[in-house]
């Protein structure tokens, strides 16, 4: 909540914040070869509970209003098993499941993952 008021005391009258965060509990890895698992981010997922908690209390107070929201599906693309599990594994709350792991360096590049996206434009109160 204290990130909340500091961007709203930053913020212009009007002036709009862009909230966009991961919001699936099991993004699907896929290689060219078809896919290898899922990511297991369902510690993520209480994260997010716990950032909408403030973000309630942040539109329930007046700081801002949700002007626009939307749900989409975003792909991140890696040339490398390597690069796919380097950068996943510095994703905060995301665990790699070993299989998944295993069947990504074996699998054939590029690799994506699917990731259900939350989009939120909220304007100042």
């Amino acid at each position: 909540m204290h990130a909340l008021r500091l961007l709203h005391a930053s913020l212009a009258d009007d002036g709009l914040l862009l909230d966009t965060q991961p919001v699936g509990p099991s993004p699907l890895v896929s290689g060219s070869d078809g896919p290898h698992g899922e990511l297991d981010m369902s510690a993520w997922v209480e994260t997010i509970a716990s950032v909408d908690q403030g973000f309630q209390i942040a539109l329930t107070g007046g700081l801002f209003r949700i002007e626009h929201e939307e749900h989409f599906v975003t792909h991140d693309a890696f040339e490398t098993a390597e690069e796919l599990l380097e950068t996943a594994s510095g994703w905060r709350d995301t665990e790699i499941p070993a299989g998944v792991a295993e069947r990504v360096r074996a699998g054939s590049p590029p690799f994506t993952v699917r990731q259900d996206v939350r989009l939120r434009l909220l304007v100042r109160g």
